[in-house]
């Protein structure tokens, strides 16, 4: 609900359509919305989709990936993978 103008004399109704952020319930969108993305369109059959979804549903805190490596070429190896499974996902 909202007033239609500065003389606050008319109220109107707005209908929200996106998510909003900071909402209380934003992490756990965050949390569904890349676990449900792994699952349904992760490829079993290649290993770095294989690392990148193990990395997303074990290794993320919200919308933060905390993982420690060994060495900088498997950060960056695993970052670019798991970007590359969030690219793969197909508009509604």
């Amino acid at each position: 609900m909202w007033f239609e103008d500065e003389k606050f004399e008319k109220v109107v109704e707005y209908l929200m359509t996106v998510h909003l952020f900071r909402a209380t319930s934003s992490p756990n969108c965050a949390t569904y919305r890349l676990r449900h993305l792994t699952h349904k369109h992760h490829d079993a059959n290649d290993l770095l989709s294989i690392i990148a979804k193990d990395f997303i549903e074990n290794d993320f805190y919200v919308d933060e990936g905390l993982i420690s490596l060994d060495s900088t070429e498997d950060a960056v190896s695993i970052i670019k993978n798991t970007i590359d499974l969030c690219k793969s996902r197909q508009a509604p």
